[in-house]
C-alpha cells in the first residue's frame, strides 16, 4: 500500500480520530455506524464505503491505510494476544476486493 492516494482532507480521517478519543460516539458507533457517518460530515461515497464496510473503497477514496487499520479495529472488534483478528482479517478481504464478513 502506497500513499499515492491519500487524502489528507478526507472527512472520514477526522472520525476516526475522534472514535478514538469520545467513547460515547464510539458506543453510538457500534450500533449505527452510518449514522454516525452522516452526521459527522462525509461525502456520500465515505458513508456507502462505511456502511457496506468496503476497506478498499476507502483506501481509493484516499483513506491513509493507517487509519484503514484503525477502522477496521473499531468496526470489527480486536482479538488481544492473537496473531490474527477479525478485524484484520475484513481489512484484507476488503482491499483483496472480497465481500466483508458481518461484524
Amino acid at each position: 500500500m502506497s500513499l499515492d492516494r491519500f487524502n489528507p482532507d478526507l472527512a472520514v480521517h477526522r472520525l476516526v480520530q475522534e472514535l478514538k478519543r469520545d467513547r460515547i460516539l464510539r458506543e453510538e458507533f457500534e450500533r449505527d455506524p452510518a449514522a454516525v457517518a452522516e452526521r459527522s460530515g462525509l461525502s456520500a461515497a465515505e458513508v456507502a464505503a462505511i456502511r457496506g464496510r468496503d476497506f478498499k473503497a476507502l483506501f481509493e477514496l484516499g483513506m491513509h491505510p493507517f487509519l484503514l487499520g484503525q477502522l477496521s479495529r473499531l468496526i470489527f472488534g480486536t482479538t488481544e494476544g492473537t496473531a490474527t483478528s477479525a478485524a484484520a482479517e475484513a481489512l484484507v478481504a476488503s482491499l483483496r476486493g472480497e465481500d466483508a464478513p458481518a461484524s
